[in-house]
């Protein structure tokens, strides 16, 4: 969650920072390029220097360097569009620090944290599902950030505003894994990941219905919860809850891309919806069943006896 946190406010930098600077500043694209490339400077030092000071200062935890650079970007993300309206000069160091305080966790979070955190064995799919929930996190800020910096929505303060307040939230929750090692962390009850596909399901109920989404889509969706609900028996049941996710996922993209309109609140939200329920449904299909201590569970050996 903190990496979709992360990258739902790094989106909004990069993707919309140059047009954010062009319209406060009144200037052209050439100059506000200008302005803006040197956040790679930041980056660049940012992803090197951040895995460095986990091994030499935190024993290479990474929570507390992610939990600190983006208490930073969020503090100065609340500075920021102050600073762009008042001083070019002071635009460009900050973005220097920005870049750093947002590439620095993202180096973490992307592969240091999870390989470090996962189970023997299950690295690869921390990695991934933390990736996925970056990829969300970025589409998500990304249409946010669209929706809220027009005028009549608030303005580009209220969309940077926005950004401070999911890095500070990403903050947060790195902070509840500070101490945490692999030796530490719990396997997840598999109970989770069943309840949380319901959850996530059921809001994209509601959004699909608001959003008066095809009837097909929404007898579908409703089939899907029986079926997850159906996993607490027979985990088999939650692949067609995925199987159905994934119909809505591109059944919501279709629609609103044949619309040409622009995405809605409703439509961004089943999308975000149907994306985390198959990765709740994935989970309960890919969950290992656990296995006796074999030194209770077999027999002695020969040589033993």
């Amino acid at each position: 969650m903190s990496l979709g946190l992360l990258n739902a406010c790094r989106y909004g930098f990069l993707d919309w920072g140059v047009t954010h600077l062009m319209e406060t500043q009144k200037s052209g694209v050439g100059k506000a390029v200008l302005q803006f490339f040197v956040i790679a400077i930041g980056a660049t030092a940012g992803s090197y220097l951040s895995g460095w000071a986990t091994d030499r200062f935190f024993g290479s935890r990474r929570a507390p360097v992610i939990c600190v650079l983006m208490v930073l970007l969020g503090t100065l993300s609340l500075a920021y569009d102050w600073t762009v309206r008042h001083s070019a000069g002071g635009t460009m160091l900050m973005l220097v620090v920005i870049g750093f305080c947002i590439y620095g966790p993202q180096v973490l979070l992307v592969g240091t944290a999870p390989a470090d955190l996962a189970h023997r064995g299950t690295s690869a799919a921390a990695a991934g599902f933390v990736n996925f929930l970056g990829y969300m996190g970025a589409a998500t800020g990304d249409v946010v950030t669209g929706y809220f910096s027009s005028p009549k929505h608030g303005g580009w303060q209220t969309a940077i505003y926005i950004w401070a307040g999911w890095a500070f939230l990403g903050a947060i929750l790195a902070s509840l894994l500070w101490n945490t090692t692999a030796r530490k962390i719990g396997v997840m009850s598999g109970v989770i990941p069943k309840l949380g596909g319901m959850a996530t399901l059921g809001l994209a109920c509601v959004a699909i219905e608001v959003g008066e989404q095809p009837l097909e889509l929404r007898v579908a969706t409703y089939f899907g919860l029986v079926f997850l609900a159906n996993a607490f028996v027979e985990r088999r049941y939650a692949g067609l809850t995925m199987l159905i996710s994934a119909v809505g996922v591109l059944t919501v993209f279709i629609g609103f891309a044949r619309a040409k309109s622009g995405i809605t609140w409703n439509e961004s939200t089943a999308m975000i919806a149907f994306g985390l329920t198959i990765v709740a449904a994935l989970m309960v299909l890919v969950e290992q069943k656990e296995k006796p201590c074999e030194s209770l569970s077999s027999p002695p050996d020969a040589a033993d006896a």
